[in-house]
């Protein structure tokens, strides 16, 4: 239980990384752009 909880987190950490990664590398190039 306590590691299905554990790797639920680092599953939502990592999407929440990858999505501000994406969000910023759209914007640095349309910044570009």
């Amino acid at each position: 239980m306590n590691l299905n909880y554990r790797v639920n987190i680092v599953k939502m950490l990592k999407s929440d990384y990858f999505y501000l990664f994406m969000s910023t590398y759209e914007n640095n190039n349309l910044f570009i752009e």
